[in-house]
């Protein structure tokens, strides 16, 4: 529940009740908007309640993904940096830095992926609108984008010269786009995707061998 309307004898009684109701522990999580002042009347006559509405303030989706790693991490007991932060739109951003975080990356970025995806999930639980969280921990993205489009091409090559279809190593939807990205103008060959994830991979076929 975010948005409520509460009563009280005063002000304060409603903002505390508020408070209780929507879970909050302090006034500062709160926006409220006082409706009525309300009156205590004469010797109890002509008395009226204060009113208000009250809304939970939303957290800043950027402060809430860093205290959400660093939980994270503190319970791996690992010591990760936060490199550098920052939010585009409905789109965060964050690169981190450490030593030995391969760990982190696993094969073909699937650990950093799968931590990406609860990441996500746990942000968007908390807030009111729908956020991207993007990680990427020494330029790892960057790197693998380029080394996809690298196989893109040489792959391509392959299927031209060899006049055949070549299946790829399975991967995440991500990095099947950026494949999909680098031959959807090839005049000669085509790419799609087939199989069930995490198994999905992508298939790179002669054009006219397009079903």
């Amino acid at each position: 529940m975010n948005f409520i309307e509460q009563t009280g004898n005063t002000i304060e009684e409603a903002k505390s009740a508020a408070l209780k109701e929507l879970g909050a522990k302090f006034s500062d999580e709160v926006d409220f908007e006082i409706v009525e002042e309300g009156s205590p009347g004469i010797f109890g006559f002509g008395a009226k309640e204060a009113k208000i509405t009250a809304r939970l303030k939303e957290t800043d989706p950027l402060v809430l993904a860093q205290e959400i790693l660093d939980k994270i991490f503190q319970i791996m007991q690992i010591e990760v940096k936060f490199e550098k932060k920052e939010m585009q739109g409905e789109e965060i951003v964050i690169h981190l830095q450490g030593e030995n975080l391969g760990f982190l990356i696993g094969k073909y970025g699937q650990t950093l992926s799968a931590l990406q995806n609860i990441v996500n999930l746990i942000i968007n639980h908390n807030l009111k609108r729908k956020i991207y969280l993007f990680l990427d921990i020494e330029n790892y993205r960057s790197r693998r984008e380029r080394a996809l489009q690298d196989l893109a091409y040489k792959m391509a090559e392959a299927v031209k010269t060899e006049k055949r279809s070549l299946v790829l190593e399975p991967m995440t939807a991500n990095e099947r786009r950026v494949i999909h990205l680098v031959l959807q103008n090839h005049p000669e060959v085509i790419s799609y995707s087939s199989g069930e994830e995490p198994l999905r991979k992508v298939i790179i076929a002669p054009k006219q061998d397009n079903k």
